[in-house]
């Protein structure tokens, strides 16, 4: 007879800012590759969590529900 099962975790969403500020180059080689290169480490670090992305310029979108599945957070982030 199955038991259950509890679990502990987190739901992070990212909010990402996709406007042309994004492009400046005071963050090398640009704030948007940098914010990119440091979700993935997140996503790394927190596999045992729901993550999602919520991308924004003049609107925001979800681009990613919350999710266990780092191989879908990794290919979007690659995007």
């Amino acid at each position: 007879m199955p038991g259950e099962i509890k679990s502990v975790g987190k739901d992070i969403m990212f909010c990402v800012d996709l406007s042309k500020s994004m492009d400046a180059f005071d963050v090398q080689p640009t704030r948007l590759e940098k914010i990119k290169f440091e979700m993935k480490k997140i996503v790394a670090a927190f596999n045992s969590d729901r993550l999602g992305i919520i991308i924004f310029s003049s609107e925001a979108f979800m681009q990613c529900p919350l999710t266990y599945d780092q191989n879908a957070l990794n290919l979007l982030l690659k995007r």
